[in-house]
């Protein structure tokens, strides 16, 4: 990335450059309206140019509205680098100038001829065209832009091959594959009348102590919030409601010293949570926590050949894990996937002074594969995403090599998440969650599978990207998106129908019925700006969902703040 910026303008690209461009245009429902008929008036700046085919006319948002800020402009996408090998592309539009990145937060709607961004420091804005090829033209020199100021090297097809992989450049840049699969043959679209999360009030329950971390949601009779060293307990009511148990557990090793997870991990029927710690002399380590007993009884060393394998993630090892008697689970470091027992030989349950976790499979990938995150489908299938982005999944049979790859688009993947039936796929980034469909027709049989027991290469169909709106964004103070995840589902036949991430001190959620619907091949709609957000006066540490268990056809969303506020709300 180039974040360098100087106010010096020179080899500027013009829009009716000769060079070819091969982007998919975009299309979006608009972040806010804009004045039909913009008239100069009293404040507004008069047009500075011609009225120009590549030109449109500027809008600030301004106390929940846009309004005219200049009648006609011609965007310039100027080159602020060293040279032309070290790009540091920055977009001038009138008086407003600003280095091209995801921060801008660009959303595209091509129906509409319209962009919306955010220039940081500035405000958010939206630009009209004035005609559809002055649109195609703008988007076509700004996605090169962001393409050379992220990767550092020029948009031409033998770089985006060597960047994306033989046969994704097209992917990538939002181009369906001919032999692409959209099946929504299982789902009902949902009914233009049907309830929205924000109408639901919502329940608070108060617990004072450490900033929180984790909030782990259980289906059987209890819920946990990890703050701190400790770990404060909720029971599980009809209905989707919370109750305050009023039991913190502490953690304590075997030596009395503290530990402070930021992750937990249920297993065993939910009568045990492994804790993983990033600390210093833990990062090789998990503990295991009886919660009927209240108190650590293990402590796992993290091993292989008599060498420590600190862990970044752990999981289980499919949707519905954690409500079984299971000894093993999985775990995740920058190059290595791991399946861990708890048993010795024999299946004895190792004590507290046992030394390590036995190594059931995995495998030690290539240096460089960054892994970062991880989540199980219902059958056992692993998808895992990178720091570079990349996201590979694996079958339920063998870890060793990825069934699919995919490249990453620039940002590094923080979480991830995939559907029971594992035709979706969530991963998020800082600025926009990327939904992944995994279904393809096997080269063999022609029958319906997925990405996870074929080698589907891009014939799956491109990412959609779920973006927040740059007001949105703006409020939210360019806050990162954050652990993003789809409803919680543990039975086959049973359909996710939202999707959730945290920014800030908002909860954001997308209908992922309309999601599917509005992003389907036909309505060539690559972005989706349409959700529901909810806001709190903390930071929220987690946004999640009730087990179905409890709520039937409900679907009731979870929230804890940072500052140990737990809300619990409904929808329908």
């Amino acid at each position: 990335t180039f974040p360098l910026y100087i106010h010096i303008h020179f080899n500027a690209r013009a829009l009716d450059s000769p060079r070819r461009y091969h982007f998919l245009t975009m299309g979006n429902k608009p972040s806010a309206l804009l004045p039909e008929e913009p008239a100069t008036t009293e404040g507004v700046v008069a047009a500075a140019v011609p009225r120009s085919p590549n030109g449109g006319t500027l809008f600030k948002f301004e106390d929940g509205t846009y309004v005219v800020l200049t009648t006609a402009v011609v965007p310039e996408i100027m080159n602020d680098g060293a040279d032309d090998d070290t790009p540091a592309w920055i977009l001038d539009v009138g008086d407003v100038s600003f280095a091209i990145s995801d921060a801008c937060r660009l959303v595209s709607n091509a129906k509409d001829r319209r962009v919306d961004f955010l220039a940081p420091g500035s405000g958010v804005y939206a630009l009209r065209f004035f005609s559809l090829p002055g649109y195609d033209a703008f988007m076509a020199q700004y996605k090169d832009a962001l393409f050379e100021n992220t990767h550092g090297v020029r948009a031409t097809e033998e770089s985006k091959e060597k960047i994306f992989g033989k046969g994704f450049a097209a992917w990538a840049n939002g181009e369906d594959h001919p032999e692409a699969v959209w099946d929504m043959a299982d789902e009902v679209p949902p009914a233009p009348e049907e309830k929205d999360m924000d109408e639901y009030k919502d329940e608070q329950i108060h617990k004072e102590g450490e900033d929180v971390l984790d909030m782990k949601m259980g289906a059987l009779d209890n819920s946990f919030l990890i703050r701190g060293n400790a770990v404060d307990v909720f029971r599980n009511r009809a209905g989707g409601a919370l109750a305050d148990a009023n039991i913190r557990i502490k953690l304590q090793d075997n030596a009395g010293a503290y530990i402070t997870p930021t992750k937990g991990l249920l297993n065993n029927c939910e009568s045990s949570m492994l804790l993983l710690s990033p600390d210093g002399g833990r990062r090789e380590k998990i503990y295991q926590m009886d919660l009927e007993r209240e108190m650590v009884i293990s402590e796992w060393g993290c091993k292989k050949d008599g060498v420590d394998i600190p862990m970044t993630d752990i999981t289980t090892d499919n949707k519905s894990a954690q409500m079984e008697q299971r000894s093993t689970f999985l775990g995740l470091d920058d190059n290595r996937l791991v399946r861990w027992d708890m048993r010795m030989a024999g299946g004895v349950a190792q004590e507290l002074t046992s030394p390590t976790l036995g190594y059931s499979d995995g495998h030690d990938f290539a240096r460089g594969t960054k892994f970062r995150c991880m989540a199980t489908t219902g059958d056992g299938c692993i998808a895992v995403g990178s720091e570079d982005g990349k996201i590979r999944l694996y079958s339920d049979k063998s870890m060793r090599q990825a069934k699919t790859s995919f490249p990453g688009l620039g940002s590094p993947i923080t979480a991830i998440d995939v559907t029971h039936d594992g035709k979706w796929i969530l991963a998020t980034t800082a600025t926009c969650l990327v939904l992944l469909h995994t279904c393809v027709r096997d080269s063999k049989t022609s029958e319906l599978t997925t990405g996870f027991r074929t080698k589907a290469g891009d014939r799956i169909a491109a990412p959609r990207l779920l973006k927040l709106k740059p007001e949105d964004a703006a409020r939210a103070k360019g806050a990162p998106l954050q652990k993003g995840k789809f409803t919680w589902v543990t039975e086959e036949g049973k359909q996710e129908r939202w999707i959730v991430a945290s920014c800030g001190n908002y909860s954001i959620l997308f209908n992922f019925r309309r999601v599917k619907a509005a992003t389907s091949p036909d309505a060539r709609l690559l972005e989706y700006t349409e959700y529901n957000h909810v806001k709190k006066d903390a930071t929220i540490a987690e946004s999640t969902f009730v087990h179905e268990r409890f709520t039937g056809n409900d679907t009731h969303l979870v929230i804890a703040t940072t500052k140990g506020d737990v809300f619990c709300a409904g929808g329908d």
